[in-house]
C-alpha cells in the first residue's frame, strides 16, 4: 500500500515544525518572580493564549511525537502530605547515611574547649520527632508522586528534557514553640535527601521554591527566625529562583565550586542557638550543589509590619539573611535580584552588601533591586493592609536603603582579599525608575561614583564601560 501522502501543517519537514514550535513556547508563569502577590496562583496558567502546545498535540501523532517533550518541559511539584501514614520508603537509604554522618560529627572529639557541637549533644536523638517525621513523609510522598509521573510509559522518556522545576508548598513548618534544634535538624536531614535523590533523575537549568519562610528556609538548608513572624502576614509566602545560563562576555567566570573543608560539618546544616541569628545555608544546600549563575529573592510586603509599635525592632521572617551568608563561600553565582515591597532598610542592607561588596569571595557582579510598590499597584488603597502604618516610614525606609546600596561613601571601601582577582560589583538596575526622588538619590550617588547609565535604570562601573569600550575598539581593529 503506497504511504499516505501528507497534507497541511503535517506535510512540512521537521525543521520548521521546530521553528513554529518556538513562537508557541511561553515561560512557565513561576518565572514571573517579581509579582506582588505571592500565592499558589503564580505557578498556573489558564488562559487559552498560554495554551497552544496542549491544542497543536491533538493534531496528529507526529506533532505529538514533536510537541510532548515540551509538554514536560517545565514542571511543577507541590509538596503534600500523604493521606494515609505511610513509611518513607524512597528517602529512607539517603537518611539514614546522612544521619550517620551527622551523628559521627557531632560525637567526634574536637579537641579544644568551647567545642561547638556541645549545645547539639544535649538535644540530639536519633529518632525524629513527630513534627520532622511529618515533614519527612511529605517530601518523601511528594517525590514519589513525581518520580511515578516521570517514569510512566508515556512520560519516562522525557525526563532529560526537564528545563526547570516549581516546588510550591503552603503551612508554616514551625511556629514560636519550636524545639529549634530537636525538630529543625531532622527536617534539614529529610531536605538534603530529597534533593539526592531529585538531581539523581532530573537536572533541571532552574529550580523556584515557593514557599511560607520556614519551610522555605528548610528547603534551602538554613534556619528561619519566627518569632516576630505574627506582625509580617505579607510574607507568608516568599519566593528564591535559582537558574544557570551562559554568562555574557562581559561577565569573567572567577568563581569555583566550595570544598568540604570549607564548613566544619558537612551534613546537614550549620544551625545556631541563638534565635536571633541566621544559620549559613548548609553545604548540601541547593544554593551549592549546581552551577548556578543567577539567584533571584521575593520576599513579598513588609507593609503590615509598619503599624506595629517599634516596627525596625520587629525581626522580619525573611530568607534574604540566611540565604546572603551562603556569599561567605565562593559560589558560580554572579547575578542576584531581590523584590519586596516596603522592607526594612536594616534587613536587606546588610546581606545585600556581603553578597555583593563585602570582603569575601563572592564573585557577584550584577546586583537588580525592586522595593517600592509599582505606582498603579492597588496595596496603599487596601486600608487593611495600611491599618496604623504612616506611609512616610515606609518610604523613608526605601530611599535610606537605595542611598546605602548606590553610596561608596556609606557603605566604606570593599575589603576584598588580595587574590589577583577583581571582585566588585560592577552592574546595577533597580526597578523603581518611575519614582523621581529614588531616581534622583540613585543617579546622584553612581555618578559621583563614577559610573554609568548605559540603558534606561542600568548602571555599569567605570571599569567595566571601559573595558567595553578597549574589547569594542579590539574588535572594530580585527574587522579593519
Amino acid at each position: 500500500m503506497p504511504e499516505a501522502i501528507r497534507t497541511g501543517l503535517d506535510s512540512l519537514p521537521d525543521e520548521l515544525k521546530a521553528q513554529i514550535l518556538n513562537h508557541l513556547t511561553n515561560p512557565p508563569p513561576s518565572w514571573s518572580w517579581q509579582k506582588t502577590a505571592l500565592d499558589t496562583s503564580i505557578t498556573s496558567s489558564c488562559t487559552l493564549q498560554d495554551t497552544p502546545l496542549k491544542s497543536l498535540v491533538l493534531v496528529s501523532r507526529a506533532w505529538y511525537s514533536l510537541v510532548s517533550p515540551l509538554l514536560y518541559s517545565h514542571l511543577q511539584l507541590r509538596l503534600e502530605s500523604p493521606t494515609a501514614q505511610t513509611e518513607s520508603a524512597l528517602l529512607s537509604a539517603k537518611i539514614k547515611k546522612i544521619t550517620t554522618n551527622f551523628r559521627e560529627w557531632l560525637f567526634r572529639d574536637a579537641g579544644y574547649p568551647h567545642d561547638i557541637r556541645l549545645p547539639y549533644r544535649h538535644v540530639w536523638q536519633s529518632t525524629a520527632t513527630e513534627k520532622a517525621a511529618e515533614w519527612t513523609a511529605t517530601v518523601d510522598h511528594s517525590l514519589a508522586r513525581l518520580f511515578s509521573f516521570l517514569e510512566s510509559p508515556d512520560n519516562g522518556s522525557f525526563c532529560d528534557s526537564v528545563q526547570s522545576l516549581t516546588l510550591v508548598a503552603t503551612g508554616e513548618l514551625n511556629d514560636n514553640n519550636l524545639d529549634y534544634i530537636r525538630d529543625e535538624v531532622h527536617c534539614l536531614i529529610a531536605t538534603d535527601a530529597f534533593w539526592n535523590l531529585l538531581f539523581e533523575k532530573i537536572d533541571p537549568a532552574r529550580i523556584t521554591v515557593l514557599a511560607p519562610p520556614s519551610k522555605l528556609a528548610c528547603l534551602l538548608g538554613c534556619s528561619m527566625n519566627m518569632r516576630d513572624a505574627w506582625a509580617f502576614p505579607g510574607m507568608a509566602m516568599q519566593l528564591v529562583s535559582v537558574w544557570r545560563e551562559s554568562r555574557p562576555l562581559e561577565v569573567v567566570d572567577n568563581g569555583s565550586p566550595p570544598s568540604e573543608s570549607d564548613y566544619d560539618m558537612m551534613q546537614p546544616v550549620e544551625l545556631v542557638m541563638d534565635p536571633d541569628e541566621y544559620g549559613r545555608p548548609a553545604f548540601s544546600s541547593i544554593i551549592y550543589i549546581k552551577p548556578w549563575t543567577h539567584l533571584a529573592v521575593n520576599e513579598g510586603s513588609f507593609l503590615e509590619a509598619y503599624s506595629t509599635y517599634e516596627y525596625f525592632h520587629k525581626n522580619p521572617p525573611g530568607i534574604l539573611a540566611a540565604v546572603g551568608r551562603a556569599f561567605r563561600l565562593e559560589t558560580s553565582i554572579w547575578s542576584v535580584a531581590y523584590k519586596a515591597i516596603f522592607p526594612f532598610n536594616n534587613h536587606i542592607s546588610s546581606p545585600l552588601d556581603q553578597i555583593t561588596y563585602k570582603g569575601n569571595p563572592s564573585n557577584v557582579r550584577k546586583l537588580y533591586v525592586k522595593i517600592a510598590p509599582d505606582p498603579d499597584d492597588t496595596i496603599l488603597d487596601d486600608p487593611r493592609k495600611i491599618a496604623k502604618a504612616d506611609i512616610t516610614d515606609c518610604w523613608r525606609e526605601v530611599e535610606s536603603t537605595y542611598r546605602f546600596l548606590t553610596d561608596p561613601a556609606l557603605r566604606g571601601e570593599p575589603e576584598f582579599e588580595s587574590s589577583g582577582v577583581v571582585r566588585e560589583l560592577e552592574m546595577f538596575s533597580f526597578g523603581d525608575s518611575s519614582i523621581s526622588s529614588i531616581r534622583d538619590t540613585v543617579t546622584s550617588s553612581l555618578e559621583s561614583a563614577g559610573w554609568q547609565e548605559v540603558a534606561l535604570s542600568e548602571w555599569h562601573s567605570s571599569r567595566l564601560v571601559s573595558l567595553l569600550q578597549m574589547s569594542t575598539l579590539g574588535e572594530d581593529s580585527v574587522l579593519q
